[in-house]
């Protein structure tokens, strides 16, 4: 598991990131959470329906607040069985 300054570092440029309008801490998550999806095109159609959901949910501060949240607590499965299995068992988003 990453150190607690590597996820503060990631959340860091994550909202940075969001700040400038490239992605949001929701499309964030909805990403990360593609990640567990096999590579190629049911990846990249996972991350497109990610950011259609997100761009019609429009999710307001208190929601984008909540997604930081659970990127805080969820691993970045950059396909990792093991990551995965965990973020999508276990991890407080799966809830979410």
């Amino acid at each position: 598991m990453q150190s607690r300054p590597s996820l503060l570092l990631a959340l860091g440029l994550a909202l940075a990131l969001g700040a400038a309008g490239c992605s949001s801490p929701c499309q964030d998550l909805g990403d990360r959470i593609c990640q567990c999806e096999a590579e190629g095109q049911i990846r990249n159609n996972c991350k497109t329906n990610v950011k259609a959901r997100v761009k019609a949910a429009a999710p307001n501060a208190s929601e984008e607040d909540a997604c930081t949240a659970i990127l805080a607590t969820c691993p970045d499965p950059n396909g990792d069985v093991n990551a995965c299995a965990y973020m999508l068992n276990t991890c407080p988003g799966r809830v979410a």
